[in-house]
């Protein structure tokens, strides 16, 4: 009986640690995609985006080399789009893992500054 009392207690035990998720990890971010009025911005991170149930959400960045090109839309269907010689955002964007987030004013159509992040606390794909 007391063998039998020390499996059921950690048995239980091991029922709540696992079944707890707040033991599995810390913060978790999910930024879906945002437009800014106008097209004025584009924020999101892309495992929020891809795994959002809204199927014409998403968000992307394209590198053709010498031009990069940022490219969203959001679950109202509003789109937004800027393109980027800049070598330092070429960097940044490179830089981006399935973690990552991105925040980019637009003007004309440019990509005129830009926050990139890599979070654990971003939402992965």
């Amino acid at each position: 009986m007391k063998i039998f009392k020390r499996l059921s207690t950690t048995a239980l035990l091991a029922i709540t640690v696992f079944s707890s998720s707040s033991i599995w990890a810390g913060a978790n971010l999910s930024i879906p995609v945002v437009i800014g009025g106008g097209g004025s911005s584009i924020t999101g991170n892309f495992g929020a985006t891809r795994n959002s149930a809204n199927p014409i959400e998403f968000l992307e960045v394209i590198d053709i080399g010498a031009t990069m090109i940022i490219r969203a839309r959001n679950a109202a269907g509003v789109f937004a789009s800027c393109t980027t010689g800049n070598p330092v955002m070429h960097a940044q964007l490179r830089g981006l893992t399935s973690e990552g987030l991105i925040r980019v004013a637009i003007n004309g159509g440019a990509c005129v500054q830009l926050q990139t992040w890599n979070s654990s606390r971003l939402q992965p794909i």
